[in-house]
């Protein structure tokens, strides 16, 4: 039987500026309330002024005032579990695991609408999230990480709680990454002011996507044809 799962890792809020520093939450443990508005996930395509629908703060002495535009995304997981039982203790195995990027639409917001330059700055940053996922995904999906995919314990909440604990450690490396190409990024374009940077780092982190999507396609097993 599949038992499937979803579980937050951690959340990431970034802005660009006139001036002023990113803005970095601590980890959560558990999922924010997304009612209204569901997560977004980077495979929809590329950010609109429509996805940021979070209300603009007000108050003119709060630092994130300095900020242009907000942008709030995310490490996410899901599985699917099967269990077995034997000499009374249980075990569980992955037949799943899905990684994958979010941004939070009621927690971004912008300031300016119509700067399709500010837009693609906070385009960088969701491609900077989805960057440390599709690297997560090839480490995974390598021989060297099939134990993630398997775990034990006393009780079957005993062996999912260990299977959780496995797969966030797994993925602690590339949420620190992360965090430190979003500080590099946000530097060295100036938070999107600086053109030229702005542009130079676009176009790497477009190109770093593609190499990545190209490695993780060509170890994807080949569709299954049914016999004639």
């Amino acid at each position: 039987m599949n038992y499937p799962r979803c579980l937050l890792t951690l959340i990431l809020s970034w802005g660009a500026t006139v001036p002023g520093p990113a803005q970095v939450t601590r980890p959560a443990n558990r999922p924010e309330k997304e009612i209204s508005v569901p997560p977004r996930r980077y495979q929809e395509g590329p950010l609109t002024v429509r996805d940021f629908r979070g209300k603009v703060p007000r108050n003119v002495k709060d630092k994130v005032n300095s900020l242009l535009a907000f942008t709030k995304t995310d490490f996410r997981y899901s599985w699917k579990l099967t269990f077995t039982r034997r000499n009374r203790k249980h075990y569980l195995t992955a037949t799943t695991i899905d990684l994958y990027s979010v941004m939070l639409p009621q927690h971004s917001w912008n300031r300016a609408p119509r700067d399709r330059r500010l837009l693609d700055h906070e385009q960088g940053h969701f491609d900077i999230t989805e960057v440390q996922i599709r690297k997560a995904i090839l480490q995974l999906n390598d021989a060297s990480s099939r134990r993630l995919f398997r775990s034990s314990g006393n009780s079957r909440a005993r062996a999912v709680r260990r299977f959780e604990e496995n797969l966030t450690r797994f993925l602690e490396p590339f949420v620190t990454a992360s965090r430190k190409q979003h500080e590099l990024y946000d530097k060295v374009t100036t938070h999107g002011r600086n053109r030229a940077a702005q542009d130079h780092e676009r176009s790497k982190q477009k190109r770093e996507l593609q190499r990545l999507g190209e490695q993780i396609r060509s170890r994807e097993p080949p569709p299954q044809t049914s016999p004639e």
